[in-house]
């Protein structure tokens, strides 16, 4: 019995081999029969991967693949009677009959399930699972939740997804972000795409709304929460997310979506896809949305004034947000290999938040070109990422140097700005390599991985806003080689899982990520799992190699590669700040998985973190004009020497040990076909006996909540509502320093398909009960946003 899942569209074997048609026609031969066909989805026609097909009275079954296709083999001449059973819900038998040495041909049917705990996601062990299977906590946002977001980005269906903490900072920037300690610039998770990794070269976070990967092309966002460096290496400190796109073999044919609203939004999308015969297979996307985002009221929102007496709203002529986006991929199959190449692009315009102020983006690209290839037992990956600062600049520079000027009677209209906004930007032609060679296999029983990972950054700012300024190599590269077994016993009521992983850092010291699990399930449909896992996050780019003076402000942001020492007016060394060493994290969870007569599912987990040598959010060392001045530690200079704030410091240290505390619990339930209900709690604490302790930036408490109604005024209908509560909070990262009060936020959506004419209409209302609270400081206040959207879908284009 072959079984056969898919990882990230790659076609994997557990536990046996699939069978070629060479080997069914050998098997034919010999007088026993073949049975071939493909599984698809009842309502759409799209192909199922990951569905069992079995001959009733029988031992003999396959798994579909990422096609939807099955081959079963040895069959005795005879009737047959074949089920398909997809996330444990069995369809009618069908009946076929075989003949000797002949090939019979039977196409399936099959409805894909949304109840939660049979949901199949790839990023928790790297290999498809259930949800309710998973040995760590694993959530995720399908196609489906993805078109019935009121929000304007992908990003937004993460909003209500337990366990992550969510930020609306402007229209066009999501912040998400795990377990605390958030910052303007979270750096404690990944973005992977296909398994491909999707960050920020220049700078080392993720790629977020500057994905070149338009939302259509997505199946399904997974999220991993908690640490899972053992498996992703650096920084997947507090989660992964990976997305999932759509294959040829998924969805074929040509997809439309335009969606217009409020803040003049107008979006559209297209993806066509299509394929030559069983081997050939190729995809183009496109995304060009524009709006304008919410500007920040300086009467009520101070800070947007960055310490002077001129608002932001002055010297920003617009407030326009524009994305375009554009990706290809072709795909090969020969044999049991796959191969892809992929190349993608996105260009865009926005404002968005730092820890020293907010950037305005124009014309910030990224670009990626990529190639994968894949056999049952091997995986192997390449990808090349690079940046362009286009006519970016920072905004909180322009608006302090702006106020010099108006003192002084000088015009501060955006129009008369271009040379200090061309004195403020800030260049990025950054590079990153990212590379994986991957090998899979069972042997014994015991489902093993093990893989290495390279990775190669090549920030280059042209010092404008990093220390290659002063000359310095910024250069770094990363490898890590990771193994994992996995081994179920007791009739597979006892799950074992166990992974090590080392990296290798060129700036840092060598860590080591081991992760431990086991899952019991003592009364079926009820698992109890425990697990250990370390996870580390490097120094980022920026935390190490920052380097921006503003001569108006008076202020030095340093990273700190090589520590600092602060003397006071006499030169004496009153306090020293240790070079930035790599964060460590040590976590124990507990968790709960039960499923209730297929109408609950709940899902619970318990954890304890400990963090050594934790790394805060850039701070306030050295005022300038104060008291004391910050000195280089390596070489005894003074930081920003020659210029007018020198020996001031804004930067980046380690603190010393904090434990985090915490619970997300979660209950999905179905009363009745057409109805869905979902709830979840979180609950998350400091605890720490440092004088300096971090700042957790993340509420105490959380509540979110949705009701999903289907075919409720007809056939093809929803309405959807989500709320989310979270109680209030102190947020500290760089300048944005304030207390972030109790509010909830209310998203509505509706949609109607009518599905013999491919045509959808959705609409929503985003921030329906008009909050006016900032998620955090730096983000300027909320305002509802309304849309309307039509979508169109065509199957085909398989030649």
């Amino acid at each position: 019995m072959s079984n056969i899942g898919t990882w990230v569209g790659i076609t994997l074997v557990v536990g046996g081999a699939s069978v070629g048609v060479a080997q069914a026609q050998e098997v034919a031969a010999a007088g026993t029969g073949v049975v071939r066909g493909t599984v698809t989805d009842r309502d759409t026609g799209v192909p199922l991967a990951g569905a069992t097909v079995l001959v009733m009275g029988t031992e003999l079954g396959a798994v579909s693949e990422s096609d939807g296709s099955y081959v079963i083999e040895g069959l005795a001449p005879g009737r047959y009677q074949v089920q398909v059973i997809l996330y444990g819900k069995p369809e009618d038998p069908v009946e076929v009959e075989i003949a000797a040495g002949q090939e019979a041909s039977l196409a399936l049917q099959a409805s894909e399930s949304d109840f939660a705990g049979e949901v199949i996601v790839v990023t928790g062990t790297r290999s498809p699972e259930k949800i309710f299977d998973a040995p760590v906590t694993v959530e995720s946002v399908s196609e489906e939740d993805l078109a019935r977001t009121a929000g304007p980005t992908y990003l937004s269906s993460l909003a209500n997804v337990k366990g992550i903490d969510f930020a609306d900072a402007s229209l066009n920037d999501q912040r998400i972000s795990m377990r605390g300690f958030t910052t303007q610039f979270n750096s404690r998770l990944i973005t992977m795409v296909d398994g491909r990794l999707a960050q920020l070269p220049g700078n080392g976070l993720p790629q977020a709304n500057n994905l070149p990967s338009p939302a259509i092309d997505m199946k399904a966002v997974e999220v991993v929460v908690g640490p899972a460096s053992a498996l992703y290496g650096a920084n997947a400190h507090t989660g992964v997310i990976n997305i999932i796109s759509k294959s040829p073999w998924d969805e074929s044919g040509v997809r439309l979506s335009l969606r217009g609203g409020t803040q003049n939004l107008l979006d559209g999308s297209v993806r066509v896809a299509g394929t030559v015969g069983d081997s050939l297979g190729w995809k183009v996307n496109a995304q060009a949305m524009r709006a304008e985002d919410f500007e920040p009221d300086c009467e009520v929102e101070p800070l947007f004034r960055y310490g002077t007496d001129l608002c932001e709203t002055t010297v920003v002529a617009d407030y326009e947000v524009q994305s375009l986006k554009g990706e290809g991929s072709l795909y090969y199959k020969f044999g049991d290999w796959m191969a892809k190449a992929s190349a993608g692009y996105s260009d865009n315009d926005a404002i968005s938040a730092t820890n020293a102020g907010r950037n305005h983006l124009r014309g910030l690209t990224v670009a990626y070109q990529a190639a994968q290839v894949s056999h049952p037992n091997w995986y192997a990956q390449f990808t090349r990422t690079a940046t362009g600062g286009g006519k970016s600049y920072q905004l909180n520079a322009v608006v302090a140097s702006a106020a010099v000027r108006a003192e002084s009677g000088g015009s501060v209209a955006p129009e008369d700005l271009g040379a200090l906004r061309h004195s403020a930007a800030f260049v990025d032609d950054s590079e990153m390599y990212d590379g994986e060679l991957q090998y899979r296999n069972t042997l014994f029983g015991v489902s093993g991985t093990a893989g290495v990972q390279w990775r190669r950054y090549l920030p280059d700012s042209g010092g404008t806003y990093l220390a290659d300024a002063l000359g310095k190599s910024l250069e770094a590269t990363e490898i890590g080689g990771y193994v994992q077994l996995d081994y179920s016993m007791m009739d597979n009521r006892v799950r074992l899982v166990g992974a090590v992983r080392v990296d290798d850092n060129s700036n840092y010291e060598t860590q080591a990520s081991p992760k431990a699990a086991v899952v019991v399930e003592p009364v079926t449909g009820h698992k109890v799992r425990a697990g250990y896992n370390r996870a580390f996050k490097s120094p980022t780019v920026l935390e190490s190699f920052l380097y921006i003076h503003n001569p108006a402000g008076g202020l030095n942001l340093v990273g700190n590669r090589t520590g600092f020492e602060i003397r006071d007016m006499n030169g004496a060394v009153v306090r020293t700040i240790d070079p930035l060493v790599p964060e460590q994290v040590d976590a124990l969870e507990v968790g709960y998985k039960g499923i209730l007569g297929r109408q609950v599912f709940v899902d619970a987990v318990f954890y304890n973190s400990w963090y050594d040598d934790f790394i805060g959010a850039l701070a306030l060392e050295v005022l300038p004009g104060g008291p004391e001045m910050a000195y280089y530690a390596d070489s005894g200079d003074l930081v920003g020497d020659g210029l007018p704030g020198a020996g001031s410091l804004l930067t980046y240290k380690n603190f010393g040990q904090a434990t985090v505390r915490g619970a997300d619990v979660g209950v999905d339930v179905y009363p009745m076909e057409n109805l869905a209900l979902s709830a979840g709690v979180s609950l998350i604490s400091l605890v720490s006996d440092e004088a300096e302790a971090p700042a957790l930036n993340v509420p105490g408490f959380k509540f979110k909540s949705s009701v999903t109604v289907e075919d409720l005024f007809a056939p093809g209908s929803f309405v959807r509502f989500a709320g989310r509560y979270s109680n209030g909070f102190h947020f500290a990262s760089g300048v944005w320093v304030g207390d972030v009060p109790p509010m909830f936020v209310g998203d509505l959506t509706a949609g109607y398909t009518l599905r013999d004419l491919g045509v959808t209409v959705t609409g929503g209302v985003m921030n329906l009960f008009n909050n006016k609270e900032p998620a955090v400081p730096g983000s300027p206040i909320p305002r509802p946003l309304a849309f309307v959207q039509l979508g169109y879908a065509y199957s085909g284009l398989n030649l």
